[in-house]
This record gives structure tokens, C-alpha cells and sequence, in this order.
């Protein structure tokens, strides 16, 4: 009887250790693959820049020049450790260098953000440009607030907001023997960020809503024959959220028209599944991807990424509620349900496995004893 307890004992054990290394060999994997590539890459970002070539390069930063077509200067001048940035000869921001530690850094008030941002973010992508980044890699993330770093030791860069003497502050770091990281397009325009931009209250009505986020950059308006015009850039072509920023927004109409979003959603997706497909029409929608801008040009579209891919989505609202009305949840539920990833199929195949390596090994014991 005690044999037999330890037995038991044993097996769960043996279970139990076989589903914990089931679920987390994989991410124990790519866990120590991340580290040795960010050990690796740690090594090699030490570059040595020259201090005072940044002011001349800011000036000549093709950003500098589109905004001087808009009727906007703003230039940079280096003055001892200090580069001063002027915005229309009004905004300034004063970035001060530490040559010991190798920073510039400075600190503005939200109060008179904008202007500020917009220069802070051509310096910022100016030194990455010159650290060997392409022009444009940094500056369109610079304006998301999301854009935080947490330590600009290892990343070259970090904007946060502080309080300071001067009360809710932005202070900017830049460690310019540090090449920056590239940000990546990690997620799409979600529903809360579109309902929290300073012009939110154009997100439902027939005036006009822009926004940015990281890489991407959102414009809506309406025709002059009443169809909806949505229009979506990404910097260095499209990936899956520029045309889910576009469902997400989507979501919100049609949720504000009191009709069921996900049968809008669910329409989409069945007739387009994202803009490597293409040029489009099917009932209610045009889609349009060799468009090669806005319709609109001011400060705020032309500092996007560099070579960005736009597409325009021309949307009759009520033919495509019509359209999306006749279509069955049912197809979505189901498919949702057989939707298992990879990696939770292997854990479940593995754990029958072992349960059913469990009864063969109790049968054997059964029948050991009752000889």
C-alpha cells in the first residue's frame, strides 16, 4: 500500500513538472534568444558623433525645409553647450550639452507643448539620422504620448513627463553617443486613442479628424456627395495595423449609429482582409492604395515617417450598414472557436499525452500486483 502511495505520489509530480515545462519552454526560448540579442546589440551602439555638426544638421533636416513651404521657420543655432531651436521666431526650446556624459537634454512646459514637440522631434530624429538611422525613423513617434523610454542609457533617448519648477513638464534626453533604437509599429490606432485626441468631438460629425500614432496617421472627411473619405499612411508600407485602425475606427461609427459594429467588422473582413491586397470595390466601399498623399498639407501631415504608403477608403455609410445587416455572426463565433494558436495546441496534445502515459502506467501496475 505505502509502494503503492509513492507511486501516485511520483505521477503527479511527473505531471505536474510536464505541463509547467510545457507552457514555458517556449517562451524560456525566445526569452534567452532576447537577451543575447540585446547583450549583442548593446555592444556595438557606442558610436562617437560630432556635437557640433547637429545644429548645421538640423537646418538642413528636409523636415526644416518642408516646413518652410508651409510659411513655418524654425531653425537651430549652437551657442557654447546650448543648441537653441526657434519656432516662427516665438516657441523656443534651449537643449543644454554635457559633454562629460554625452547629453542634451531640456525641459518645457505642457502648457506650450506643440510647437516645442515639433522641434524637439526634428532634433531628436536629426541626431538619429546622423547616428546612421534613415531620416524620419524617430521623429513621428516623438508626438505619441506613449513615447516614454524608459532609460536613455540604452536607448539613446527618453521623453517623460515630470513635474517641475515650472510645473507639468516634458523633459527630453538624448545620449548622442547612443544609436537609438528604431521604434516599431507595435500596434494599431486603437478606440481609446482615437476618442482621446484634442479634436474628438469631428470623430463622429461630418468635419474633418486627423490623427497620428507612432508610424501611422489617420484623416477622415466627407465628400461633397455625402460618402465618408478615410484615409491611412504608415511609414515604410503597410502592415496589419494600418487596416485595423481603420475596423477600430469603424467600431466607433457605426457603434454611435446604435448599430452592431461587429457585423460591419466581420463584412469588411470577408470581402478585404488588409491593403497588400490591393485596390478593392465590393458593395458600400472603394479602397484605393496607389495614392501617394493627403488631400490636405500643413505642419501636422508633412512631419510624418519617411516613405509612407497611404490608402483611401471611399464609404457609402447606409449601403454599407445595409450590406453588413445580412451578414451571420455565426461565421465569426465559429471561427474564433477553432482559432487555436500553435503553441496551445502543442501544450494540449502534450498534456493528453501524459495522461495518457499516466493510465499505461497504472495499468501496469495493476496488473503487477494482481499476478
Amino acid at each position: 500500500m505505502k509502494f503503492k502511495k509513492i507511486i501516485i505520489f511520483l505521477l503527479v509530480l511527473f505531471l505536474i513538472l510536464t505541463i509547467c515545462f510545457a507552457t514555458n519552454a517556449e517562451e524560456t526560448l525566445e526569452n534567452s534568444s532576447s537577451i543575447e540579442n540585446l547583450e549583442s546589440g548593446l555592444t556595438s551602439r557606442n558610436i562617437e558623433i560630432d556635437y557640433s555638426s547637429i545644429a548645421n544638421n538640423f537646418n538642413n533636416s528636409t523636415y526644416v525645409a518642408k516646413l518652410k513651404e508651409l510659411g513655418i521657420n524654425v531653425k537651430a543655432v549652437q551657442k557654447d553647450n546650448n543648441i537653441i531651436l526657434t519656432y516662427n521666431n516665438s516657441d523656443t526650446v534651449t537643449f543644454s550639452f554635457d559633454s562629460d556624459s554625452n547629453l542634451l537634454s531640456t525641459i518645457y512646459t505642457l502648457e506650450d507643448k506643440e510647437n516645442k514637440d515639433i522641434l524637439s522631434a526634428i532634433l531628436v530624429d536629426t541626431v538619429s539620422s546622423i547616428q546612421g538611422n534613415e531620416v524620419g525613423d524617430q521623429l513621428p513617434f516623438y508626438f505619441d504620448d506613449a513615447f516614454c523610454y524608459s532609460y536613455y542609457q540604452t536607448n539613446g533617448i527618453s521623453k517623460d513627463y515630470i513635474s517641475s519648477d515650472l510645473g507639468a513638464s516634458v523633459n527630453c534626453i538624448i545620449k548622442i553617443n547612443t544609436k537609438m533604437d528604431v521604434p516599431l509599429d507595435i500596434s494599431s490606432i486603437d478606440e481609446s486613442t482615437f476618442t482621446a485626441a484634442t479634436d474628438a468631438d469631428n470623430l463622429y460629425s461630418k468635419k474633418e479628424y486627423f490623427i497620428r500614432k507612432n508610424g501611422l496617421v489617420f484623416y477622415k472627411k466627407y465628400s461633397d456627395d455625402g460618402k465618408l473619405e478615410i484615409y491611412i499612411g504608415q511609414a515604410k508600407g503597410f502592415n496589419e495595423h494600418a487596416y485595423k485602425s481603420v475596423l477600430n475606427y469603424l467600431t466607433l461609427l457605426y457603434d454611435n449609429m446604435n448599430f452592431n459594429s461587429p457585423k460591419v467588422l466581420l463584412y469588411m473582413k470577408q470581402n478585404y482582409t488588409g491593403f497588400d491586397n490591393g485596390n478593392a470595390e465590393f458593395d458600400g466601399v472603394k479602397i484605393d492604395t496607389e495614392i501617394t498623399e493627403l488631400p490636405i498639407n500643413n505642419q501636422y501631415t508633412v512631419l510624418v515617417g519617411n516613405n509612407m504608403k497611404y490608402a483611401k477608403l471611399t464609404i457609402d455609410e447606409d449601403l454599407l450598414k445595409d450590406c453588413a445587416a445580412k451578414v451571420s455572426l455565426t461565421t465569426a463565433e465559429n471561427s474564433s472557436v477553432n482559432s487555436l494558436s500553435n503553441s496551445f495546441r502543442f501544450r494540449f496534445f502534450l498534456v493528453l499525452l501524459v495522461i495518457f502515459a499516466v493510465l499505461i502506467i497504472f495499468w501496469i501496475i495493476y496488473k503487477i500486483k494482481n499476478k
